[in-house]
């Protein structure tokens, strides 16, 4: 067999599909890859965790929704919500500090951390400018790290 129906045969074997994204999203994604203390080896597995972590969040705002229940949040009282599966999810969340809130259905639960009266909350963005920069700068961002080619990601804390 040759290269090429090797590679076909490899692909086929996969239940892989292909999405196309807009370059200057990508070009974000590779800047965040170049980030070493960050982890990611490759824009695919970044972008694979990101749509996982997002899955994974509309399943608790869904499941939670369904239940009655939200995500609470005032200016002194901020929890973090989350859904364990199984007994060691339960158990690794508990030592972060979750307690189980709920139970969804079988083997789901809804786990809460409530975190002190003033967490530490920031929001971060990518400036690719330096009108982005000093726009950004005067909203009460700062420069957190330089990303090359005038690029930064800042940071708000709040």
């Amino acid at each position: 067999m040759n290269r090429r129906g090797a590679h076909e045969k490899r692909q086929a074997t996969r239940d892989w599909k292909s999405v196309q994204l807009p370059e200057d999203l990508l070009d974000e994604v590779d800047a965040i890859t170049k980030i070493v203390e960050l982890g990611y080896t490759s824009r695919s597995e970044f972008i694979k965790e990101a749509v996982r972590l997002r899955l994974g969040e509309i399943e608790t705002q869904l499941l939670a929704r369904s239940k009655g229940l939200g995500q609470e949040t005032n200016k002194h009282d901020v929890y973090d919500t989350l859904i364990a599966t199984s007994e060691e999810e339960i158990a690794k969340f508990t030592n972060w500090g979750y307690i189980c809130e709920t139970l969804l259905e079988e083997g789901k639960w809804l786990m809460k951390k409530h975190f002190s009266d003033k967490p530490d909350l920031y929001d971060t963005l990518i400036a690719t400018s330096e009108e982005e920069i000093a726009k950004f700068t005067n909203l009460g961002y700062a420069r957190e790290i330089a990303l090359g080619g005038g690029r930064w990601i800042m940071k708000k804390h709040f």
